[in-house]
C-alpha cells in the first residue's frame, strides 16, 4: 500500500514542480537550444514512463496478474534507465537537477528491489494465492499479541 501512496504523491508533487518550474519547459529560457533538448531529453521520458507506471499500477489494483506484474517490473527498470540518463546530463549541464536526481534513483532502486524480490508480491500477482499465504504465515488459530499476556 505504501508503493501506491508514494505513486499517487508523485503524481501531486510532479503536477507542482511542473507548475512552479513551467518556465524551464520554454525554449526561450535557454541561451542554447542545444542545453534546451538536453533539458527536455533529461525530464520528459522520465515523465511519460513515470505516468505510464501510474496507470499500469491503477489497474494491477483490479487485475492481479503475473503479466501485469511484468510490465509494472518494465517500466520500473526504463524508469530507472530514464533517471540514470537523467543523472549523465544533469551532472553535465543542470547540476540544481542532481538532488531531484538523487531521490528519484534511491526511491525507484527500492521499489525496483521489493517487485522483484518481495514474496509477498510473488504470492499476489504470480502464484495468485496470496490468502493461502497469508493463513501459512499467520494461522488462523494463532492468539492475537494482544490476546498473549
Amino acid at each position: 500500500m505504501f508503493y501506491y501512496w508514494s505513486l499517487y504523491a508523485g503524481i501531486l508533487v510532479t503536477l507542482l514542480l511542473f507548475a512552479t518550474n513551467l518556465q524551464s519547459y520554454v525554449p526561450e529560457s535557454f541561451e542554447d537550444e542545444r542545453l534546451y533538448h538536453l533539458f527536455l531529453v533529461s525530464v520528459v521520458p522520465l515523465l511519460i514512463v513515470y505516468f505510464m507506471q501510474v496507470i499500469v499500477a491503477s489497474l494491477m489494483l483490479r487485475v492481479r496478474s503475473l503479466d501485469m506484474l511484468k510490465l509494472l517490473r518494465g517500466l520500473l527498470l526504463a524508469e530507472l534507465a530514464c533517471a540514470l540518463i537523467g543523472v549523465a546530463i544533469d551532472m553535465a549541464h543542470f547540476e540544481d537537477n542532481l538532488p531531484l536526481d538523487a531521490y528519484t534513483v534511491v526511491c525507484t532502486l527500492i521499489w525496483v528491489t521489493y517487485f522483484f524480490i518481495s514474496k509477498r508480491v510473488s504470492h499476489v500477482f504470480a502464484l495468485n494465492d496470496w490468502e493461502t499465504a497469508v493463513n501459512a504465515f499467520y494461522p488462523p488459530n494463532t492468539p492475537k499479541p494482544e490476546d498473549v499476556g
